[in-house]
């Protein structure tokens, strides 16, 4: 997958203080599965697929199943489909995820029990948990990170997670709802505040493209890249004045 960039002031990947136009999507997000690398700034891709029936662990299937709170859906994929790279100062190889399982919430956020506004149903919020093995059957690494929300309507991308705490590899270890207008401080110093909005008032950080690749915008990548969590809020969001 390619993250496109570009300074032009037309360019979707530079979104003014105006609203997003309401566009629309021509990808079926139930039909679709999930696969993701981080790089060594911890800068995400997505890439939305179909199964194209080569896996070797058979035919992917989302499965339902209860998180002990809501409802959800579950993909078990192929070890090393995702991985991620150390956080670090040069790139490198991403390391494998083994028992990889891609959690979508369809229409409830994970972090309530109930929907809160009809504008949630529109959105799926996607989470995985799995290990990073850096070092096979020695050194591997426990994950459960919370990803992004993904507007089945539009295609826009979402945060609503934000890390609460970090690991000692520097990495998220632990999430909470990016609506508490807080984050943990990767430097391990006091907690990090920002204007708390509702998830679908934040600027969107992307959109999913029609051939299910992810185009992350400019502000989110130069943010991410500095383990800058806090969402964005300047207007862009379509939804802004939903309440």
């Amino acid at each position: 997958m390619i993250i496109i960039i570009s300074c032009s002031k037309n360019n979707p990947n530079n979104p003014t203080d105006n609203k997003l136009p309401l566009r629309t999507t021509s990808v079926n997000f139930d039909e679709v599965f999930l696969k993701f690398e981080t790089d060594n700034k911890t800068v995400p891709t997505f890439t939305f697929f179909k199964d194209d029936g080569t896996a070797a662990t058979g035919p992917r299937q989302w499965t339902a199943d209860n998180d002990g709170t809501n409802t959800c859906y579950i993909y078990n994929a192929p070890d090393g489909e995702s991985g991620n790279q150390m956080p670090s100062e040069q790139p490198s190889k991403p390391f494998p995820i083994n028992g990889l399982k891609v959690y979508v919430y369809r229409g409830i956020n994970p972090f309530e029990k109930v929907i809160r506004n009809d504008i949630e149903k529109q959105f799926y919020f996607y989470r995985y948990i799995g290990k990073l093995v850096i070092v096979a059957g020695m050194l591997e690494v426990d994950l459960d990170n919370f990803l992004v929300a993904v507007d089945t309507k539009t295609g826009y991308v979402f945060p609503y997670a934000v890390p609460e705490k970090w690991s000692a590899l520097g990495s998220p270890a632990g999430w909470i709802s990016a609506e508490l207008g807080r984050t943990g401080d990767p430097n391990g110093g006091a907690d990090i505040t920002f204007e708390a909005h509702k998830f679908w008032q934040y600027d969107p950080i992307g959109v999913v493209n029609d051939d299910g690749t992810v185009t992350l915008y400019d502000f989110y990548i130069t943010a991410q890249g500095n383990s800058d969590y806090k969402p964005r809020y300047t207007g862009t969001s379509p939804y802004r004045d939903i309440q």
